[in-house]
């Protein structure tokens, strides 16, 4: 939910590494990540964000919207059951 509109919106992220958030970084979403969700690592994130230059946040802005647009799409989830649908048929037909 928010953290795909967020991408969508070209926001940069705070990433905790788990679960959804590690798939996030992994996909190139833009942001900054913390190991832990302690109110210190989390300040931490957020005052490294906020201290990067206009230009990096810029590009962790591009990087958002890019890993919504190549993965978070309607298109792109088409694109993705068609290949898998392709791939599965091409196993039942050997």
């Amino acid at each position: 939910g928010n953290l795909v509109e967020a991408l969508e919106a070209g926001v940069p992220l705070l990433l905790h590494d788990t679960g959804g958030n590690r798939a996030f970084a992994r996909l190139g979403a833009g942001g900054v990540g913390i190991r832990a969700l302690s109110p210190a690592t989390v300040a931490d994130g957020l005052e490294r964000m906020f201290a990067s230059r206009p230009s990096d946040l810029a590009l962790l802005a591009d990087r958002s919207r890019a890993c919504y647009a190549q993965h978070l799409t309607i298109e792109a989830f088409r694109h993705g059951h068609r290949a898998l649908y392709a791939s599965a048929a091409r196993t039942a037909c050997a």
